[in-house]
């Protein structure tokens, strides 16, 4: 009788890709698995958003025409405010230099095209946990 609830955190997810049909897929999953979404149609776009948004994680696609990912990934992990955003490339490029390439610039996963939901949502959960445990054990 003497409980509380306490209202559960929404997730956000910072969405970049150029095409707004993989925009509008995504969306559909990550909103019927309980995210909050936020969307960016170029590099340039989701760099602004994610200092503005400040979301809990970040699907981002390699090739966009303006700033690729991989350099939209860079810049994150320089900035003070998003460097601790854990980002996850979704992409159709799977050679192995590729996947080295990402997570050398801090990349947290990556989800291949196509994807399942299962894939999908299983990265970002993973990748907002593992920012989570990090911060709390961080003096």
């Amino acid at each position: 009788m003497g409980e509380t609830m306490t209202e559960e955190k929404v997730e956000t997810v910072l969405v970049i890709d150029d095409d707004p049909t993989i925009l509008n897929v995504i969306r559909m999953i990550l909103e019927t698995n309980s995210y909050r979404v936020q969307e960016a149609l170029s590099g340039e776009g989701g760099f602004t958003a994610a200092k503005e948004v400040r979301p809990d994680a970040i699907l981002l696609d390699i090739m966009m025409p303006d700033l690729d990912g991989f350099e939209l990934c860079r810049r994150l992990k320089l900035d003070e405010e998003c460097r601790d955003i854990p980002v996850i490339f979704v992409t159709a490029k799977t050679a192995p230099e590729h996947l080295r390439k990402g997570l050398s610039l801090g990349a947290s996963g990556f989800v291949t095209k196509p994807f399942t939901v299962r894939k999908l949502v299983g990265e970002v959960a993973a990748a907002i946990d593992a920012a989570r445990k990090k911060e709390q054990s961080t003096p």
